[in-house]
Protein backbone atom coordinates (compact mmCIF):
# COMPACT_ATOMS: atom_id res chain seq x y z
CA UNK A 1 0.00 0.00 0.00
CA UNK A 2 1.60 3.21 -0.76
CA UNK A 3 2.51 5.68 1.58
CA UNK A 4 1.88 9.44 0.64
CA UNK A 5 3.47 11.93 2.26
CA UNK A 6 2.55 15.66 0.90
CA UNK A 7 2.32 19.48 1.78
CA UNK A 8 -0.73 20.81 2.92
CA UNK A 9 -1.75 24.13 1.49
CA UNK A 10 -4.74 26.18 1.77
CA UNK A 11 -6.99 26.09 -0.77
CA UNK A 12 -9.13 28.89 -1.15
CA UNK A 13 -12.65 27.74 -1.92
CA UNK A 14 -14.85 30.56 -4.08
CA UNK A 15 -17.87 32.19 -2.54
CA UNK A 16 -20.38 29.50 -3.18
CA UNK A 17 -18.45 26.81 -1.48
CA UNK A 18 -17.92 28.64 1.44
CA UNK A 19 -20.01 27.94 4.58
CA UNK A 20 -21.36 31.16 4.95
CA UNK A 21 -23.09 30.82 1.96
CA UNK A 22 -24.10 27.60 2.25
CA UNK A 23 -25.74 29.09 6.01
CA UNK A 24 -27.47 32.01 3.74
CA UNK A 25 -28.98 29.47 1.22
CA UNK A 26 -29.93 27.41 4.08
CA UNK A 27 -31.73 30.59 6.05
CA UNK A 28 -32.96 31.50 2.61
CA UNK A 29 -35.19 28.69 2.23
CA UNK A 30 -36.20 28.31 5.29
CA UNK A 31 -37.67 32.15 5.53
CA UNK A 32 -38.68 31.86 2.26
CA UNK A 33 -40.60 28.71 3.51
CA UNK A 34 -42.32 30.36 6.17
CA UNK A 35 -42.97 33.85 4.84
CA UNK A 36 -44.87 31.75 1.69
CA UNK A 37 -46.97 29.90 4.23
CA UNK A 38 -47.55 32.70 6.28
CA UNK A 39 -48.40 34.92 3.03
CA UNK A 40 -50.63 31.85 1.97
CA UNK A 41 -52.48 31.04 5.20
CA UNK A 42 -52.98 35.42 5.78
CA UNK A 43 -54.62 35.43 2.18
CA UNK A 44 -56.85 32.09 2.33
CA UNK A 45 -58.03 33.34 5.87
CA UNK A 46 -58.19 36.99 5.15
CA UNK A 47 -60.30 35.65 1.85
CA UNK A 48 -62.30 33.66 3.21
CA UNK A 49 -63.57 35.77 6.34
CA UNK A 50 -64.52 38.63 3.32
CA UNK A 51 -66.24 35.59 0.96
CA UNK A 52 -68.01 34.58 4.49
CA UNK A 53 -68.83 37.68 5.80
CA UNK A 54 -70.21 38.89 2.59
CA UNK A 55 -72.21 35.62 1.62
CA UNK A 56 -73.94 36.08 5.13
CA UNK A 57 -75.14 39.61 4.56
CA UNK A 58 -76.18 39.76 1.29
CA UNK A 59 -78.09 35.82 1.70
CA UNK A 60 -80.05 37.99 5.03
CA UNK A 61 -80.69 40.61 2.69
CA UNK A 62 -82.13 38.62 0.18
CA UNK A 63 -84.13 36.52 2.79
CA UNK A 64 -85.85 39.56 3.62
CA UNK A 65 -86.40 40.91 0.55
CA UNK A 66 -87.46 37.94 -1.82
CA UNK A 67 -90.67 37.55 0.14
CA UNK A 68 -92.01 41.26 -0.74
CA UNK A 69 -92.18 40.88 -4.51
CA UNK A 70 -93.05 37.31 -5.04
CA UNK A 71 -96.46 37.83 -5.84
CA UNK A 72 -96.61 41.48 -7.05
CA UNK A 73 -96.11 41.65 -10.66
CA UNK A 74 -95.76 45.09 -11.42
CA UNK A 75 -93.64 45.14 -8.32
CA UNK A 76 -93.97 48.03 -5.50
CA UNK A 77 -92.18 51.38 -5.93
CA UNK A 78 -92.59 52.04 -2.19
CA UNK A 79 -92.04 48.92 -1.10
CA UNK A 80 -88.59 49.15 -3.25
CA UNK A 81 -87.97 52.48 -1.80
CA UNK A 82 -87.89 51.24 1.82
CA UNK A 83 -85.46 48.57 0.87
CA UNK A 84 -83.23 50.46 -0.48
CA UNK A 85 -81.87 51.66 2.84
CA UNK A 86 -79.27 50.65 5.11
CA UNK A 87 -76.40 50.70 3.10
CA UNK A 88 -78.44 48.35 0.49
CA UNK A 89 -79.03 48.99 -3.11
CA UNK A 90 -81.83 47.06 -4.56
CA UNK A 91 -83.12 46.71 -8.10
CA UNK A 92 -86.47 45.02 -9.40
CA UNK A 93 -86.31 44.56 -13.17
CA UNK A 94 -88.59 42.46 -15.35
CA UNK A 95 -87.85 39.73 -17.96
CA UNK A 96 -87.22 42.12 -20.86
CA UNK A 97 -84.47 44.39 -18.29
CA UNK A 98 -86.25 47.48 -17.60
CA UNK A 99 -86.44 48.75 -14.11
CA UNK A 100 -89.41 48.34 -12.01
CA UNK A 101 -88.02 50.42 -8.99
CA UNK A 102 -85.15 50.53 -6.64
CA UNK A 103 -82.52 53.21 -5.34
CA UNK A 104 -80.03 52.54 -8.03
CA UNK A 105 -80.68 53.30 -11.84
CA UNK A 106 -78.96 50.85 -13.42
CA UNK A 107 -77.11 47.71 -12.93
CA UNK A 108 -73.19 48.22 -12.83
CA UNK A 109 -71.23 47.87 -16.09
CA UNK A 110 -67.97 46.23 -14.54
CA UNK A 111 -67.92 43.48 -12.04
CA UNK A 112 -65.75 40.92 -10.18
CA UNK A 113 -67.14 37.92 -9.34
CA UNK A 114 -66.39 36.70 -5.68
CA UNK A 115 -68.05 33.37 -5.45
CA UNK A 116 -70.59 31.86 -7.68
CA UNK A 117 -73.51 33.74 -8.32
CA UNK A 118 -71.77 36.64 -5.79
CA UNK A 119 -70.53 39.85 -7.16
CA UNK A 120 -67.94 42.56 -6.42
CA UNK A 121 -68.27 46.35 -7.75
CA UNK A 122 -67.48 50.05 -6.92
CA UNK A 123 -69.75 52.35 -7.01
CA UNK A 124 -68.02 55.44 -7.80
CA UNK A 125 -71.54 57.92 -6.98
CA UNK A 126 -71.33 56.45 -2.97
CA UNK A 127 -67.46 55.82 -3.11
CA UNK A 128 -68.45 52.28 -1.55
CA UNK A 129 -67.74 48.85 -2.51
CA UNK A 130 -70.86 46.59 -2.94
CA UNK A 131 -71.31 42.81 -3.09
CA UNK A 132 -74.49 41.78 -4.75
CA UNK A 133 -76.52 38.60 -5.73
CA UNK A 134 -79.65 38.47 -8.54
CA UNK A 135 -82.52 36.56 -7.60
CA UNK A 136 -84.66 35.70 -10.33
CA UNK A 137 -88.40 34.84 -9.77
CA UNK A 138 -90.86 32.69 -11.73
CA UNK A 139 -92.56 34.90 -13.89
CA UNK A 140 -88.89 36.43 -14.95
CA UNK A 141 -88.76 39.45 -12.93
CA UNK A 142 -85.39 39.86 -11.27
CA UNK A 143 -84.03 41.25 -8.04
CA UNK A 144 -80.89 42.88 -7.46
CA UNK A 145 -79.64 42.99 -4.36
CA UNK A 146 -76.16 44.77 -3.24
CA UNK A 147 -74.89 45.62 0.17
CA UNK A 148 -72.45 47.35 1.54
CA UNK A 149 -68.70 45.82 2.41
CA UNK A 150 -66.33 49.16 2.12
CA UNK A 151 -65.34 47.89 5.75
CA UNK A 152 -65.18 44.66 4.88
CA UNK A 153 -62.74 45.16 1.90
CA UNK A 154 -60.36 47.28 3.92
CA UNK A 155 -59.67 44.79 6.20
CA UNK A 156 -59.10 42.55 3.34
CA UNK A 157 -56.78 45.02 1.62
CA UNK A 158 -55.34 45.54 4.69
CA UNK A 159 -54.29 42.00 4.81
CA UNK A 160 -53.26 41.63 1.73
CA UNK A 161 -50.92 45.19 1.76
CA UNK A 162 -49.62 43.71 5.41
CA UNK A 163 -48.29 40.38 3.05
CA UNK A 164 -46.96 42.04 0.73
CA UNK A 165 -44.82 43.94 3.62
CA UNK A 166 -43.93 40.61 4.32
CA UNK A 167 -42.46 39.30 1.29
CA UNK A 168 -41.01 42.78 1.38
CA UNK A 169 -39.02 42.28 4.24
CA UNK A 170 -38.10 38.73 3.49
CA UNK A 171 -36.33 40.12 0.44
CA UNK A 172 -34.62 42.89 2.60
CA UNK A 173 -33.99 39.76 4.53
CA UNK A 174 -32.82 37.69 2.14
CA UNK A 175 -29.82 40.84 0.47
CA UNK A 176 -28.84 41.34 3.93
CA UNK A 177 -27.86 37.90 4.49
CA UNK A 178 -26.70 37.44 1.63
CA UNK A 179 -24.33 40.67 1.97
CA UNK A 180 -23.32 39.68 5.40
CA UNK A 181 -22.04 36.34 4.18
CA UNK A 182 -19.87 37.98 1.40
CA UNK A 183 -18.89 40.38 3.79
CA UNK A 184 -17.61 37.49 6.11
CA UNK A 185 -16.11 35.78 3.15
CA UNK A 186 -14.16 38.60 1.74
CA UNK A 187 -12.76 38.85 5.11
CA UNK A 188 -12.26 35.36 5.39
CA UNK A 189 -10.96 34.87 2.16
CA UNK A 190 -8.25 37.58 3.06
CA UNK A 191 -7.12 35.97 6.11
CA UNK A 192 -6.54 32.56 4.58
CA UNK A 193 -5.23 34.29 1.26
CA UNK A 194 -2.36 36.19 3.63
CA UNK A 195 -1.91 32.63 5.33
CA UNK A 196 -0.88 30.98 2.25
CA UNK A 197 1.16 33.55 1.18
CA UNK A 198 3.33 33.40 4.19
CA UNK A 199 3.29 29.58 3.45
CA UNK A 200 4.43 29.86 0.46
CA UNK A 201 6.58 32.28 0.51
CA UNK A 202 8.09 32.12 4.13
CA UNK A 203 7.93 36.09 4.26
CA UNK A 204 6.66 36.27 7.82
CA UNK A 205 6.70 40.08 7.09
CA UNK A 206 3.30 40.17 5.40
CA UNK A 207 0.35 41.20 7.19
CA UNK A 208 -3.89 41.04 6.86
CA UNK A 209 -5.32 43.91 5.42
CA UNK A 210 -7.77 45.86 7.42
CA UNK A 211 -9.96 47.92 6.60
CA UNK A 212 -12.46 48.42 9.48
CA UNK A 213 -12.74 48.18 12.77
CA UNK A 214 -16.82 47.60 13.67
CA UNK A 215 -16.56 43.75 12.96
CA UNK A 216 -14.93 40.92 15.12
CA UNK A 217 -13.18 39.65 11.78
CA UNK A 218 -11.34 42.90 12.00
CA UNK A 219 -10.12 42.70 15.46
CA UNK A 220 -9.34 39.24 14.47
CA UNK A 221 -7.54 40.01 11.79
CA UNK A 222 -5.74 42.69 14.33
CA UNK A 223 -4.71 39.89 16.84
CA UNK A 224 -3.70 37.84 14.39
CA UNK A 225 -1.26 40.54 12.58
CA UNK A 226 -0.08 41.12 16.24
CA UNK A 227 0.75 37.05 16.75
CA UNK A 228 2.88 37.59 12.90
CA UNK A 229 5.03 40.16 14.52
CA UNK A 230 5.39 38.00 17.47
CA UNK A 231 6.36 34.96 15.44
CA UNK A 232 8.58 37.33 13.09
CA UNK A 233 10.43 38.32 16.15
CA UNK A 234 10.92 34.82 17.24
CA UNK A 235 11.87 33.75 13.98
CA UNK A 236 14.32 36.23 13.28
CA UNK A 237 15.94 35.40 16.84
CA UNK A 238 16.02 31.76 15.91
CA UNK A 239 17.64 32.53 12.62
CA UNK A 240 20.31 34.49 14.68
CA UNK A 241 20.76 31.83 16.76
CA UNK A 242 21.77 30.02 14.37
CA UNK A 243 23.67 32.21 12.49
CA UNK A 244 25.72 32.36 16.08
CA UNK A 245 25.94 28.61 16.31
CA UNK A 246 27.23 28.27 12.62
CA UNK A 247 29.90 30.54 13.64
CA UNK A 248 30.73 29.28 16.95
CA UNK A 249 30.31 25.62 16.52
CA UNK A 250 31.46 24.87 12.95
CA UNK A 251 34.59 26.78 13.08
CA UNK A 252 35.74 25.24 16.12
CA UNK A 253 34.42 21.62 14.79
CA UNK A 254 36.40 22.15 11.43
CA UNK A 255 39.60 23.65 13.97
CA UNK A 256 39.30 20.43 15.68
CA UNK A 257 39.59 18.43 12.51
CA UNK A 258 42.22 20.21 10.76
CA UNK A 259 44.48 19.68 13.87
CA UNK A 260 43.39 15.66 13.59
CA UNK A 261 44.49 15.75 10.25
CA UNK A 262 47.80 17.06 11.25
CA UNK A 263 48.11 14.90 14.05
CA UNK A 264 47.30 12.25 12.07
CA UNK A 265 50.02 13.00 9.41
CA UNK A 266 52.65 13.46 12.18
CA UNK A 267 55.56 10.80 12.52
CA UNK A 268 55.03 10.14 16.13
CA UNK A 269 51.11 8.87 15.25
CA UNK A 270 52.90 7.20 11.84
CA UNK A 271 55.02 4.85 13.93
CA UNK A 272 52.11 3.57 16.34
CA UNK A 273 49.19 1.62 14.49
CA UNK A 274 47.24 1.67 17.05
CA UNK A 275 47.73 5.61 17.36
CA UNK A 276 46.91 5.69 13.90
CA UNK A 277 43.36 4.13 13.84
CA UNK A 278 42.22 6.39 16.74
CA UNK A 279 43.38 9.09 14.76
CA UNK A 280 41.09 7.45 11.54
CA UNK A 281 38.09 7.32 14.34
CA UNK A 282 38.33 10.63 15.33
CA UNK A 283 38.72 12.17 12.01
CA UNK A 284 35.40 9.75 10.85
CA UNK A 285 33.63 11.44 14.14
CA UNK A 286 34.22 14.72 13.11
CA UNK A 287 33.31 14.11 9.67
CA UNK A 288 30.00 12.71 11.27
CA UNK A 289 29.07 15.46 13.49
CA UNK A 290 30.34 18.31 10.72
CA UNK A 291 28.00 16.18 8.22
CA UNK A 292 25.12 16.32 10.67
CA UNK A 293 25.66 20.04 11.68
CA UNK A 294 25.40 21.15 7.97
CA UNK A 295 22.49 19.00 7.50
CA UNK A 296 20.35 20.74 10.29
CA UNK A 297 21.45 24.11 8.72
CA UNK A 298 20.52 23.67 5.66
CA UNK A 299 17.36 21.91 6.74
CA UNK A 300 16.15 24.37 9.08
CA UNK A 301 17.10 27.01 6.41
CA UNK A 302 14.74 25.47 3.90
CA UNK A 303 11.69 25.36 6.57
CA UNK A 304 12.32 28.47 8.02
CA UNK A 305 12.75 30.37 4.98
CA UNK A 306 10.62 29.02 2.29
CA UNK A 307 12.39 31.66 -0.52
CA UNK A 308 11.52 31.12 -3.70
CA UNK A 309 14.54 33.94 -5.08
CA UNK A 310 16.45 31.19 -6.23
CA UNK A 311 13.53 29.60 -8.61
CA UNK A 312 14.21 29.27 -12.66
CA UNK A 313 13.50 26.96 -15.33
CA UNK A 314 15.38 23.84 -14.68
CA UNK A 315 15.56 20.87 -17.07
CA UNK A 316 15.01 18.01 -14.82
CA UNK A 317 16.04 15.23 -17.87
CA UNK A 318 19.69 17.32 -17.21
CA UNK A 319 19.63 17.44 -14.02
CA UNK A 320 19.02 14.12 -12.83
CA UNK A 321 21.59 12.78 -15.43
CA UNK A 322 24.47 15.24 -13.48
CA UNK A 323 23.14 13.73 -10.35
CA UNK A 324 23.40 9.93 -11.98
CA UNK A 325 26.80 10.73 -13.52
CA UNK A 326 28.41 11.98 -9.81
CA UNK A 327 27.23 9.06 -8.51
CA UNK A 328 27.99 6.16 -11.23
CA UNK A 329 31.55 5.72 -9.57
CA UNK A 330 30.01 4.57 -6.45
CA UNK A 331 27.51 1.95 -8.03
CA UNK A 332 30.20 0.48 -9.66
CA UNK A 333 32.07 -0.42 -6.72
CA UNK A 334 29.05 -2.34 -5.76
CA UNK A 335 28.49 -3.74 -9.38
CA UNK A 336 25.07 -1.77 -9.17
CA UNK A 337 23.52 -0.86 -12.88
CA UNK A 338 21.70 2.39 -13.04
CA UNK A 339 19.43 2.57 -15.83
CA UNK A 340 17.65 5.75 -16.75
CA UNK A 341 14.66 6.53 -18.93
CA UNK A 342 14.37 10.33 -18.88
CA UNK A 343 11.35 12.61 -20.73
CA UNK A 344 12.19 16.28 -21.72
CA UNK A 345 10.55 18.05 -18.79
CA UNK A 346 11.03 21.46 -17.36
CA UNK A 347 10.35 22.75 -14.04
CA UNK A 348 10.18 25.87 -12.35
CA UNK A 349 12.46 25.15 -9.13
CA UNK A 350 15.60 25.88 -7.25
CA UNK A 351 18.16 23.37 -9.32
CA UNK A 352 20.99 23.44 -6.48
CA UNK A 353 18.46 22.14 -3.81
CA UNK A 354 16.91 19.79 -6.02
CA UNK A 355 20.56 18.04 -6.79
CA UNK A 356 20.34 17.37 -3.40
CA UNK A 357 17.19 16.00 -3.03
CA UNK A 358 17.67 13.33 -5.34
CA UNK A 359 21.59 12.90 -4.29
CA UNK A 360 20.42 12.24 -1.00
CA UNK A 361 17.56 9.37 -2.65
CA UNK A 362 19.61 8.12 -5.25
CA UNK A 363 22.66 7.70 -2.40
CA UNK A 364 20.21 5.97 -0.29
CA UNK A 365 19.31 3.69 -3.04
CA UNK A 366 22.81 2.43 -3.65
CA UNK A 367 23.46 2.40 -0.10
CA UNK A 368 20.44 -0.17 0.95
CA UNK A 369 20.77 -2.02 -2.27
CA UNK A 370 22.68 -5.95 -3.04
CA UNK A 371 25.81 -5.84 -4.52
CA UNK A 372 25.36 -6.44 -8.46
CA UNK A 373 21.69 -4.73 -7.92
CA UNK A 374 19.62 -2.24 -10.22
CA UNK A 375 18.49 0.84 -9.78
CA UNK A 376 15.70 2.48 -12.48
CA UNK A 377 15.30 5.81 -12.88
CA UNK A 378 12.49 7.72 -14.68
CA UNK A 379 11.22 10.74 -15.45
CA UNK A 380 7.74 11.29 -17.20
CA UNK A 381 5.13 14.38 -17.48
CA UNK A 382 1.50 14.06 -18.15
CA UNK A 383 -1.05 16.38 -18.62
CA UNK A 384 1.51 18.72 -16.28
CA UNK A 385 2.19 16.29 -13.63
CA UNK A 386 5.57 15.26 -13.47
CA UNK A 387 6.76 12.34 -12.22
CA UNK A 388 10.39 11.62 -10.65
CA UNK A 389 10.56 7.31 -9.63
CA UNK A 390 14.13 6.15 -8.33
CA UNK A 391 13.47 1.82 -7.54
CA UNK A 392 15.33 -0.11 -6.21
CA UNK A 393 15.97 -3.54 -5.24
CA UNK A 394 16.90 -3.24 -1.44
CA UNK A 395 15.97 -4.20 1.55
CA UNK A 396 13.04 -1.68 0.85
CA UNK A 397 11.17 -0.24 3.89
CA UNK A 398 8.79 -1.56 6.35
CA UNK A 399 5.18 -0.47 6.18
CA UNK A 400 5.33 0.82 10.14
CA UNK A 401 8.99 2.96 9.20
CA UNK A 402 7.39 4.31 6.26
CA UNK A 403 5.33 6.89 8.41
CA UNK A 404 8.60 7.67 10.52
CA UNK A 405 11.96 7.67 7.99
CA UNK A 406 10.83 11.49 7.31
CA UNK A 407 11.15 12.50 10.71
CA UNK A 408 14.88 13.98 11.74
CA UNK A 409 17.45 11.35 13.19
CA UNK A 410 14.78 8.26 13.05
CA UNK A 411 16.68 5.57 11.16
CA UNK A 412 14.88 1.80 10.75
CA UNK A 413 16.37 -1.30 12.59
CA UNK A 414 17.22 -2.67 8.72
CA UNK A 415 19.89 0.43 8.46
CA UNK A 416 21.20 1.30 11.61
CA UNK A 417 24.69 -0.82 10.87
CA UNK A 418 25.22 1.41 8.04
CA UNK A 419 26.52 4.89 8.30
CA UNK A 420 24.24 8.04 8.05
CA UNK A 421 22.72 10.42 10.21
CA UNK A 422 18.80 10.01 9.39
CA UNK A 423 18.70 13.54 8.19
CA UNK A 424 18.62 12.86 4.65
CA UNK A 425 14.96 12.15 3.80
CA UNK A 426 14.43 14.92 6.38
CA UNK A 427 16.34 17.21 3.64
CA UNK A 428 14.28 15.74 0.93
CA UNK A 429 10.87 16.16 2.74
CA UNK A 430 11.87 19.95 3.12
CA UNK A 431 12.80 20.66 -0.57
CA UNK A 432 9.48 18.81 -1.76
CA UNK A 433 7.62 20.90 0.60
CA UNK A 434 9.01 23.95 -0.69
CA UNK A 435 8.54 22.56 -4.18
CA UNK A 436 4.70 21.75 -3.07
CA UNK A 437 5.66 18.28 -4.63
CA UNK A 438 4.33 15.15 -3.25
CA UNK A 439 6.04 11.61 -2.45
CA UNK A 440 4.87 8.18 -2.23
CA UNK A 441 6.84 5.54 -0.85
CA UNK A 442 5.88 2.42 -2.88
CA UNK A 443 6.85 -1.30 -2.39
CA UNK A 444 8.88 -2.44 -5.55
CA UNK A 445 9.00 -6.12 -4.66
CA UNK A 446 11.65 -6.74 -3.41
CA UNK A 447 12.90 -3.31 -2.93
CA UNK A 448 11.37 0.45 -2.63
CA UNK A 449 10.09 3.05 -5.29
CA UNK A 450 10.36 6.40 -4.21
CA UNK A 451 8.35 8.39 -6.24
CA UNK A 452 8.39 12.23 -6.45
CA UNK A 453 5.39 14.26 -8.07
CA UNK A 454 5.68 17.95 -9.06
Amino acid sequence: MAQAISSKHSRLGGYYHSSSFKMAVFFTVLLSIGMSALGYFTHYFSRGHLVYGTEKLIDASLENLVPLFKDDASGDKEILSGAGTGGKLVVLLDGAGTVLGGNLRRLPDEAAPLTEGTVLFKDAERNADYAAKIHTYDDGRRLFVAVDITDMMENYRFMQRLSLLGILLMVVVILTSFMISTFVVSRTARIARTAKNIMDTGNLSQRIEIDSHWDDLSTMSMVLNALLSRIEDLVEGVQKVSDNIAHDLRTPLTRLRNHLEVLRKSEVIAMSPEASERCDRLLAEADHLLATFNALLRIARIEAGKQTHNFQDVHLQKLLHDVVELYEPLAEEKGINILCDFMPVTLYADRDLLFQAFANVIDNAIKYSPASGQIDITLSQKDNVRIVTISDRGIGISKADKEKVFDRFYRAEASRHTSGSGLGLSLVLAVADLHKARIDLLDNTPGLSFQITF
